[in-house]
C-alpha cells in the first residue's frame, strides 16, 4: 500500500485539529476554571477564536481562488507561511 507522505501529513494534521477543536468545544460549554466560568486570567473562553479565525480565513481564502495547484504542490509551505505571518502579527 503507497501513501504518499503529504497525505500522511494532512491526514494526522486533521485528525490533531479536529481533537483540539473538541478541546475547545468542551471549554466553551462547560466554561473555564475560574470565577463565573472565566479563564485564570479572566477572559472570556471564546477569545481563542478570534485569532484562530483571523488565520484560517485569509489561508482558505487565497487557496480557494488560486487558479494554479502551486497550493496542492506545495501546501505545507503554504501553511507554515501563514504560520509565521500570523505568528507575527498576534505577538505584537
Amino acid at each position: 500500500m503507497h501513501i504518499s507522505l503529504k497525505y500522511v501529513v494532512l491526514l494526522v494534521s486533521a485528525v490533531m485539529c479536529i481533537s483540539q477543536i473538541g478541546n475547545y468545544f468542551v471549554e466553551v460549554v462547560t466554561g473555564g476554571v475560574g470565577k463565573n466560568g472565566s479563564t485564570v486570567a479572566d477572559t472570556s473562553v471564546l477569545s481563542p477564536l478570534i485569532p484562530l479565525l483571523m488565520m484560517v480565513t485569509p489561508f482558505w481564502m487565497v487557496y480557494s481562488k488560486s487558479l494554479t495547484a502551486v497550493y496542492d504542490n506545495h501546501i505545507t509551505l503554504f501553511a507554515l507561511c501563514f504560520g509565521a505571518v500570523s505568528a507575527k502579527a498576534t505577538v505584537r
